[in-house]
Order: C-alpha cells, then sequence, then structure tokens
C-alpha cells in the first residue's frame, strides 16, 4: 500500500518526476501521505508515529523542512503525524497545497506553507499529539 500511495501521489497530485517533486522540500508529504493511506487503509495503528509522537520532538513548522537528509523517524514517523494532523483538522490547507504541488508550482507551496501556515498551527499540533 505504502508504495502504491507513492504511485497514485506521483500520477495525480506530484506533477512532474521525483527531482522536480523535491525540488523544494515536500518529503514531509511524500512519504507522510504513503503512511497515512497505508495505514488508514489497513485500520492499523501506527505505533511508531504514535511513540514519536509522545516525544513531541517536532513542531509542524519544522517538519515543512524535512529532507532526504533527516533520520526515518523524522520522513516517516513524522511525515505521517504531519499528514494526519493536517487531513483531519486542516483540509482547506491540504486542498490548497496540493493545487500548488499539482502544476508543479512548487515555490508557490513553499511560500504558501511558510507565510500562511508558517507557525500558526504549532500549539494545536502539539496538543494534537497528545490525543
Amino acid at each position: 500500500n505504502h508504495e502504491y500511495t507513492h504511485y497514485l501521489d506521483g500520477r495525480f497530485n506530484m506533477y512532474g518526476d521525483w527531482n522536480a517533486n523535491i525540488s523544494t522540500p515536500t518529503l514531509w508529504w511524500i512519504e507522510g501521505l504513503a503512511e497515512y493511506v497505508s495505514y488508514g487503509y489497513l485500520r492499523r495503528h501506527n505505533t511508531w508515529a504514535a511513540g514519536e509522537a509522545s516525544r513531541q520532538t517536532y513542531n509542524l513548522s519544522t517538519l515543512f523542512d524535512t529532507t532526504q537528509q533527516h533520520d526515518q523517524d523524522r520522513v516517516y514517523a513524522w511525515g505521517y503525524l504531519a499528514v494526519y494532523y493536517l487531513v483531519e483538522n486542516r483540509p482547506a490547507d491540504v486542498a490548497k497545497i496540493l493545487g500548488y504541488y499539482r502544476t508543479g508550482s512548487w515555490q508557490a507551496a513553499r511560500s504558501y506553507i511558510k507565510q500562511n501556515i508558517g507557525t500558526r498551527y504549532d500549539a494545536d499540533f502539539r496538543r494534537w499529539l497528545l490525543t
């Protein structure tokens, strides 16, 4: 399910090839969505992400800067948590971001994330992590 989600995301959400997709930090979405769908589809609890959530290591705004240089916890578990939070709690923001991703407007998406979302949801995200 994880890898098939990458295919679907790449086909329908992320415009262009892999290098274009990661020209700005989008790994939080790419891996986070694949984890979110694969766990959600199977209706399984993501114990790895739940354990990470209890540590409250990252703010949501920090996760938007995730790249391939970061460790697996941040890329996969925290990407999952970021996507889960946004899809369930901020669907309008997800729709806006995907609108940019679908047209390859990577810089516009990045600007929206950094300027419109920024740190605005960090406190709510930290509360949500404890639920």
